[in-house]
């Protein structure tokens, strides 16, 4: 499902349109999926398989799905196609496919396969320039802070927090910051 929804959200998105406009949560992202490639590629060396689909089962279900994409869709959904926003996004989703696939060719060839061919039917074209994500400075410890934060959130939400700020979705809450009903959030 994860590598579905980057393939469904790859959209309009070429690589002559490089993302220049990033957020602080894509590059917190980007340094994730760096980290990700790295720690695999260290237990392929060490031939423990079992940890790299570990590893690739809590990225995708923890840090991707039920984290980064949550928060993406309204950049993906309401954002003109050519907007730095979308594009910045979209280079985060392209880089998240390109290192799952270049993870998992080794174990499931035939899935990586279906994907690539799906890839190329829609006319998404990978780029390399991005597969090497340059070092950076970004705490991952920040990444675990936001996530424990927007935990904690959610859960106040779904138990009080819809009564007491009579909103019945987080997208009504953000629609009630933006028109100026919470001014002070």
């Amino acid at each position: 499902n994860t590598l579905r929804f980057c393939l469904a959200n790859l959209y309009g998105y070429s690589n002559g349109k490089k993302a220049k406009t990033f957020t602080q949560l894509d590059h917190l992202m980007l340094e994730r999926l760096q980290r990700y490639r790295k720690t695999c590629g260290e237990h392929f060396e060490a031939f423990n398989f079992a940890e790299i689909v570990q590893q690739t089962v809590r990225l995708c279900s923890q840090d991707l799905s039920a984290f980064y994409f949550d928060i993406l869709k309204d950049r993906l959904y309401t954002e003109p196609i050519d907007s730095p926003s979308r594009q910045g996004a979209q280079t985060v989703l392209s880089v998240a496919l390109q290192q799952i696939l270049l993870v998992l060719k080794p174990i499931t060839p035939f899935l990586v396969q279906e994907i690539l061919e799906a890839a190329v039917k829609d006319n998404i074209a990978f780029d390399s320039d991005y597969c090497d994500i340059q070092n950076s400075s970004n705490d991952l410890s920040l990444l675990g802070r936001i996530q424990e934060s927007r935990s904690k959130f959610l859960e106040w939400f779904g138990s009080t927090g819809k009564r007491d700020l009579q909103a019945k979705s987080t997208f009504q809450l953000d629609l009630q910051v933006k028109s100026g009903i919470f001014p002070h959030v």
